[in-house]
């Protein structure tokens, strides 16, 4: 069954189109900071907005990731090259995952991330690490110290992405098992007959439409969004870490380029389009993800971006993207690098 078009979002006026441009985005972080450093009474009126438009935001994620996946297997169930399609999936996540790899450690290698810091801030940025790490995205976490866990193996991976209870996944959030549960509903809407697979199909594509729009609005307050988030955060960073903690942010940002550049050369090869037209479709979705922290609540922006603007198949784009945002987070593999670096750094000052 062929999938009805879901993007793009009902257009806006061009001057709340503003709020979202990156010059007005790279303001509310300078503005953040000025707050953090110089207004910390301000603080707990942040706070609590913050949290909130943060919790909005995921808030729409499980559902998009759910019903895009869902949608894009079942239209893709019984088509000709699916189990082809399954396998180039699984050798394009090992390609990437070597070459983000490769370039987490080269810049690591570099700029050396944990070398030259006193043991407290190294302390400090190693935590950042390890509990950025754990997270499913480009998360930089600088809330809390770093859990201690045994070595993960392949198989633990695995063990954890079986959904056990599916409802105490979706309460609980976890991302794997969600997205192991959508494929499986996927598979199996897609061998029923066509009139119940149609009916299921546009419930969820209507769902996808629906929270899509919810999402949508809610990046119309974006620069809010930051200023709350980041002026607390910025406002607890002790004086002796700032230059670090700057110098560290820095030397992500240049892994996270590398990696950016790597992903927008793949999508104009296989997209057959001029270099500019794959820089604007795919700027504002790349910049929503680095700055939110997740690239699963910008997943409405990048479907809208790869099916509408770049015309790849929708079937095929509701799969792979959701399960790449999911599977192939290349923040988490530069952290994992970088774990390696404060690990091992033998040029900590007492």
């Amino acid at each position: 069954m062929k999938l009805e078009s879901v993007f793009p979002f009902p257009r806006t006026h061009p001057r709340i189109r503003l709020a979202v441009h990156p010059i007005s985005l790279l303001l509310a972080v300078g503005v953040a900071a000025l707050i953090g450093l110089k207004a910390k009474w301000l603080f707990p009126g942040l706070e609590p907005i913050g949290s909130i438009y943060l919790f909005l935001l995921e808030m729409t994620v499980i559902p998009i990731l759910m019903s895009a996946m869902v949608s894009g297997v079942a239209a893709l169930v019984g088509r000709a090259g699916f189990a082809k399609m399954i396998a180039r999936l699984l050798a394009a996540f090992l390609v990437m995952a070597l070459v983000v790899g490769g370039a987490g450690v080269a810049v690591g290698m570099l700029g050396s991330p944990g070398s030259r810091l006193e043991r407290q801030n190294q302390a400090f940025l190693a935590d950042v690490v390890s509990s950025s790490q754990k997270g499913s995205d480009l998360t930089v976490s600088v809330s809390g110290p770093a859990v201690s866990h045994r070595h993960t193996t392949l198989l633990d991976l695995l063990a954890q992405a079986v959904p056990r209870n599916v409802f105490s996944s979706l309460a609980g959030g976890r991302v794997l098992p969600i997205a192991l549960f959508s494929l499986f509903l996927g598979l199996a809407i897609g061998l029923l007959r066509e009139k119940q697979q149609g009916l299921l199909l546009r419930v969820a594509e209507g769902t996808l439409r629906a929270f899509s729009a919810i999402n949508a609005w809610l990046i119309y307050l974006l620069p809010v969004g930051i200023i709350c988030l980041l002026a607390p955060q910025v406002g607890t960073i002790a004086g002796s870490i700032v230059v670090p903690m700057l110098r560290f942010v820095a030397l992500f940002i240049v892994a996270a380029a590398v990696c950016l550049v790597i992903s927008m050369l793949i999508i104009w090869v296989r997209s057959a389009r001029n270099p500019a037209a794959v820089l604007r479709a795919m700027v504002e979705p790349s910049l929503y993800a680095f700055i939110t922290g997740n690239s699963l609540i910008s997943l409405p922006y990048e479907l809208g971006a790869l099916t509408d603007r770049l015309h790849f198949r929708r079937e095929s784009t509701q799969f792979v993207q959701p399960v790449m945002s999911v599977a192939g987070g290349y923040g988490s593999i530069v952290f994992f690098v970088w774990r390696r670096f404060f690990s091992r750094s033998s040029t900590v000052r007492p």
